[in-house]
């Protein structure tokens, strides 16, 4: 069985937990997504993209299975859409999907390719697509998660919830590298979803880009702060920062050896 220990950011624990003390109707929000989200979004899906099967984007279906193989879950299924951004994006709770843009296979490697979607696989193996969903849902619905008596404001529920989102980012990081094997397309992955340009990024110098972290920690008064606090993804030079730590890490090396995926 895949070891979650192997990848898993050591916050990540501690802020769910957090997250799931000032969750309240749990049940409800996944009635929602069970007998409304899926039913009005599936007839789209079925309608406007293209799904991904052995005979059609045959080598994506064989990189989704060869992944859910080393996840240990049954094979989820993938659809194609046109956008004019890089993207792959986990969806649902309870039954899941992965859409996929069509520029995204167009132009990223396999490998490249690969990362994005581990990610998500990682994702939706242990609940983070789950929780993700759930929370969607909750900030536009705050007064449904409200526990009666609860002391806490709505933005200070959001900026828990958040603060979880970023790290549990990081978890899927680690996993996506070890899937794809190489540090090089696992940074370019990241970066081709920031610059939406598979020439660009060949300008960019890794070393310098990183750097941008230490210039946002710099930036430290109450509305800087409130900015920072208010997305769900990590700043791009944080996650690759964390990825190249991660990868000379005894964890990733133990990975490694454990999950191996044959990516032509």
């Amino acid at each position: 069985m895949i070891d979650k220990e192997l990848f898993i950011n050591k916050r990540e624990k501690r802020y769910l937990e957090k997250v799931n003390d000032n969750l309240a109707l749990k049940g409800e929000i996944e009635d929602y997504y069970k007998n409304f989200y899926v039913k009005e979004r599936m007839p789209d899906l079925l309608g406007k993209t293209i799904s991904v099967t052995k005979n059609q984007f045959g080598n994506i279906y064989n990189l989704i299975e060869e992944i859910c193989k080393v996840l240990e879950m049954d094979n989820v299924d993938a659809y194609v859409f046109e956008d004019f951004y890089y993207g792959v994006e986990s969806k649902g709770v309870g039954e899941y999907w992965i859409e996929i843009s069509a520029k995204t296979i167009e132009d990223l490697t396999l490998r490249q390719i690969s990362f994005l979607i581990a990610k998500e696989l990682y994702n939706i193996k242990f609940k983070n697509t789950y929780y993700s969903s759930i929370i969607s849902r909750c900030i536009k619905n705050f007064e449904m998660v409200m526990l009666p008596g609860m002391d806490i404001s709505a933005e200070a529920l959001k900026i828990s919830m958040y603060k979880w989102h970023r790290v549990m980012n990081f978890s899927s990081d680690n996993f996506a590298y070890v899937v794809c094997g190489n540090l090089k397309d696992s940074i370019d992955a990241v970066l081709l979803t920031i610059l939406n340009n598979k020439t660009l990024i060949n300008k960019v110098n890794v070393s310098e880009y990183i750097k941008q972290a230490s210039k946002i920690d710099s930036l430290d008064d109450e509305a800087y702060n409130n900015t920072k606090l208010d997305e769900m993804v990590p700043y791009g030079p944080y996650r690759v920062k964390n990825l190249i730590s991660y990868a000379s890490s005894v964890r990733a090396k133990e990975a490694k050896i454990r999950v191996s995926i044959n990516i032509k």
